[in-house]
């Protein structure tokens, strides 16, 4: 299972939720599990692009809404969309080893954040020093099908 989205606060009276996407369109998703794997449906009633207010099936009121403050919800692999070229999920990126182009080093994903300026990967090296790097194409040239890290990219923000 994927988490999709992060539960917040109630929103009005009549069971809605504020949530934190990790999605471009949730509306493509049809049916969202919680932890223990119950499905359950949906419907947007507003949305910005990093949050929106959803309705869920079964909760109808406020007092329902509250206990959920918190919870993830998550998708199923099978029913994300088909990713284009040079696009990736965050949690496949996770653990993967990047290699350093003209330098000897093999670094590991540790974590993707983005603080509003973009997508920084967060780099561990052996070692466990940890550094971000902003993910670009400049910085993260692919070769022969592997995710590598540019010399000047780990030389300008390796401490």
């Amino acid at each position: 299972m994927i988490e999709i989205l992060h539960i917040g606060a109630p929103f009005g009276i009549k069971g809605a939720v504020r949530v934190v996407l990790y999605t471009k369109n949730i509306r493509y998703y049809k049916k969202l599990f919680y932890s223990t794997g119950d499905a359950c449906s949906f419907h947007v009633l507003r949305e910005d692009g990093v949050s929106a207010i959803l309705t869920l099936e079964g909760i109808i009121d406020r007092n329902t809404a509250e206990k959920l403050k918190g919870q993830s919800l998550y998708v199923r692999r099978q029913d994300m969309p088909k990713l284009k070229t040079s696009e990736f999920f965050i949690n496949d990126l996770i653990g993967q080893t990047v290699n350093c182009t003209g330098i000897d080093q093999n670094l590991t994903i540790v974590g993707v954040d983005n603080f509003g300026a973009g997508d920084l990967i967060e780099l561990k090296d052996k070692d466990d020093s940890r550094f971000y790097v902003p993910f670009t194409e400049a910085n993260f040239p692919e070769i022969n099908g592997k995710m590598c890290l540019s010399e000047n990219a780990y030389k300008g923000f390796k401490n």
